[in-house]
């Protein structure tokens, strides 16, 4: 089949033209069919450059959402089998069961919550955040229990808070939304100890400046170059390939970079690793006087 098609040429002249088979066959002007070729071959290369980024996200979500479903799953099963064994024990035993099911229940609403962040800025939605003023000792008190929950969770993992640093800061405040805080440490604590040297200290610490408030978590382990570093705020970005499903999808980051630039902060990534360690942090907003 063929189809006629008015083109016009550089002189403002009516061209005639007809397609066949994709290729341009002018009775005039021979110069303009090489051009539309070029630009029909460069149209088709990017039509298909964007198939395939379309079908590369389409795999990294659907893998994403196996990769929620997994980190659900765990802290679900193990509070309910913690609460049956809270019900078959006696009043003395239970404060250390009910210690550990505070803990995985937490645990499974801070993955809850990174989850609702994702689909909500998967859908081209702003993340609203409920902000409020906080002093650096509340901050403090939150970021224990977190410890606190991975200490029970992973017995394997030292944890060193540094309760020095943050005191010093105790009389200043900052305007924060706890709740995306607490999904945000929850992401820096299981990076650091998914991809920190088994038995290596994470520590936790935090610094203030006229910027504002920022914590820190760093670790012994994976090192990142400056390159590596700078791409880590993206979305589905991997270091190397995924190893198995406790790995995750490269997600964990940017979501906890869009957590804390809805609430005028951001996510601190390493400039550089130091001995090994590396050590990622997140800015609270400017502080108040």
């Amino acid at each position: 089949a063929f189809v006629a098609v008015p083109l016009m040429a550089s002189g403002a002249r009516p061209v005639g033209a007809i397609i066949v088979d994709n290729r341009f066959l002018l009775d005039e002007e021979r110069g303009i069919e090489r051009h539309l070729i070029v630009d029909l071959k460069i149209y088709a290369e990017f039509a298909a450059m964007e198939v395939d980024s379309f079908r590369l996200r389409q795999r990294s979500q659907i893998e994403a959402y196996r990769n929620w479903s997994h980190e659900l799953r765990h802290p679900v099963a193990q509070a309910y089998q913690l609460a049956q064994n809270l019900l078959a024990k006696d009043e003395t035993d239970r404060q250390e069961g009910l210690r550990q099911l505070s803990a995985v229940t937490r645990k499974a609403l801070r993955v809850s919550g990174s989850l609702a962040a994702y689909l909500t800025l998967s859908r081209g939605g702003p993340l609203v955040p409920n902000l409020s003023r906080q002093t650096v000792a509340e901050v403090y008190e939150l970021i224990w229990i977190c410890v606190e929950g991975f200490r029970l969770l992973s017995p394997g993992s030292r944890f060193l808070l540094d309760a020095a640093a943050f005191g010093q800061f105790d009389g200043l405040e900052v305007s924060l939304d706890m709740r995306m805080l607490e999904y945000a440490l929850d992401c820096l604590l299981d990076n650091a100890v998914k991809y920190g040297h088994s038995g290596a200290g994470i520590r936790i610490s935090a610094a203030a400046d006229s910027k504002g408030f920022r914590m820190t978590v760093a670790s012994r382990g994976q090192v990142l170059s400056r390159e590596e570093a700078g791409r880590v705020r993206d979305r589905y970005w991997r270091k190397g390939p995924r190893q198995g499903a406790e790995d995750g999808e490269g997600i964990g980051l940017w979501i906890v970079d869009n957590l804390m630039r809805a609430q005028g902060g951001e996510l601190l990534t390493p400039e550089t690793a130091s001995d090994g360690v590396t050590e990622f942090g997140v800015t609270g907003h400017v502080l108040f006087p």
